[in-house]
């Protein structure tokens, strides 16, 4: 029992003179590694230093080129806008020289134009006034020609009136003749109708005489006459005295049946 107690005691000594060693060892590493890091963070700050150096030095060589490329691009600048304002000058004024020849040329055309405008007006305004002054002559002539014939129209209806006047008085006057002459004429006898009888004893009233239609008569003696008849041929034609037509032909020419020119009488529609 001791004995391996003895044993364990030892095994636990060696271990922890192991682990002992083990951590010398290890801090020693690390001691190491510290050290190597510390070198490496130094050369790499040098690196660094030499870089930023390098940079300013770049930064200024840098700075002055392109102070003098600056300087020189706003030269050359300078002298390109000079230049391109010389050009627009030029090309403004040979633009505005261009421009006012052409305003020129244009107002030239223009008062040709307006020139040729008012001279074609003129002619048109002559041909239209020559135009007016012969339709004016001829309404003229045309209501000169028209005053005659209604004139001409009053003439034949006036002569047309003085002839029917004419007329009527000469009837008047052989009707006022045949008055003062006053024919013997025998007495016409007076025959007393007889009332007939029917075989059934119905007594049969005994006939009136008709009433002529002088209308319908005098219609028919001028349709018979295409070129025209006068009133007193038609009553001589039918057998009336020309005075009996006077209101039939006036009611035929108002229902528009016949028509009349100067003396004659026309059948409206010729059959």
């Amino acid at each position: 029992m001791k004995i391996r107690e003895r044993g364990k005691r030892m095994g636990f000594a060696t271990e922890m003179k192991r682990l002992t060693q083990d951590i010398a060892s290890s801090h020693e590493g690390r001691l190491n590694a510290i050290q190597e890091i510390e070198e490496e963070a130094k050369r790499m700050q040098e690196q660094a230093q030499e870089l930023v150096m390098s940079f300013q030095a770049n930064r200024k060589d840098e700075t002055a080129q392109l102070k003098n490329d600056l300087t020189r691009g706003q030269a050359e600048l300078s002298s390109e806008n000079k230049k391109m304002l010389k050009d627009l000058e030029k090309t403004r004024k040979k633009e505005g020289a261009q421009m006012r020849k052409e305003l020129a040329q244009g107002v030239a055309d223009r008062r040709q134009e307006i020139q040729e405008m008012i001279l074609s007006m003129q002619a048109t305004r002559d041909e239209e006034t020559v135009q007016l002054r012969k339709d004016l002559a001829q309404d003229r002539a045309n209501m000169t020609s028209d005053v005659r014939r209604i004139l001409s129209d009053i003439d034949d209806a006036q002569a047309e009136v003085r002839a029917d006047l004419k007329e009527a008085a000469a009837i008047w006057q052989e009707l006022a003749r045949s008055k003062q002459r006053k024919p013997v004429r025998a007495k016409p006898k007076v025959i007393k109708a007889s009332k007939e009888t029917t075989e059934t004893g119905t007594e049969i009233a005994p006939e009136r005489p008709q009433t002529r239609n002088l209308e319908e008569e005098l219609l028919k003696a001028i349709e018979k006459q295409h070129g025209g008849i006068t009133l007193s041929k038609a009553a001589e034609n039918i057998g009336v005295a020309p005075i009996a037509l006077g209101r039939p032909s006036r009611t035929l020419l108002d229902k528009g049946k016949i028509r009349k020119s100067a003396k004659l009488y026309f059948p409206e529609r010729i059959k």
